[in-house]
């Protein structure tokens, strides 16, 4: 024991916590401190809240609902959503009429422009599914599939969902560019 200060014998994880906690005690009763100050106090001991993870709520949109694009649907996207950015997918994009779809391809080199957007609540998913003609229960059944693929964002890559096209596009129907915005839409006045 040197200077009021005694080590234990063994060190163990508890009797270092045990040894910490009773420095620091003395260390207030010497200052005349009775608790630590406010901006270093430990939090109280709640649980933190449930977060739904970023992944869920991410969606990859390409066509109609684009940002960009300002239909009624578009806007309302948005309504219920974080814009996060232009992103880009590796699959290849058809002209299905007003609407275009994408099919995703192995090993391919080609990109599909749109944007990310973070849904405030995973609860859109139940509309945009409706939007989109997927039925959840009879996915054969339906016009397009939510499926998770991966997206290249701001010079990252993250995960989000993304509807594909369920059916054989037409012949003749790719948009090469990739991006509807740029060789679709313009060309056609988009339903509200």
């Amino acid at each position: 024991m040197q200077n009021g200060w005694q080590l234990p014998a063994l060190l163990t994880p508890q009797s270092k916590i045990s040894s910490f906690e009773k420095t620091v005690s003395r260390i207030r009763q010497t200052a005349g401190v009775s608790s630590p100050p406010e901006h270093i106090r430990q939090p109280t001991q709640q649980p933190p809240p449930r977060m739904t993870p970023l992944s869920d709520t991410l969606i990859f949109v390409y066509g109609s609902l684009r940002p960009d694009i300002g239909n009624a649907m578009s806007k309302r996207l948005q309504e219920e959503s974080t814009i996060l950015g232009p992103a880009t997918i590796k699959a290849h994009l058809f002209k299905l009429g007003w609407y275009p779809g994408i099919r995703f391809v192995e090993n391919t080199d080609d990109w599909v422009s749109g944007y990310l957007l973070n849904l405030s609540n995973a609860e859109s998913l139940k509309w945009l599914d409706e939007y989109e003609g997927f039925l959840p229960d009879s996915p054969k059944e339906s016009l397009f599939l939510r499926k998770k693929t991966q997206v290249s964002w701001g010079g990252k890559l993250t995960f989000a969902w993304c509807y594909e096209y369920n059916l054989e596009p037409k012949p003749g129907s790719r948009v090469i560019s990739g991006d509807w915005k740029l060789e679709v839409a313009p060309d056609h006045d988009l339903p509200d």
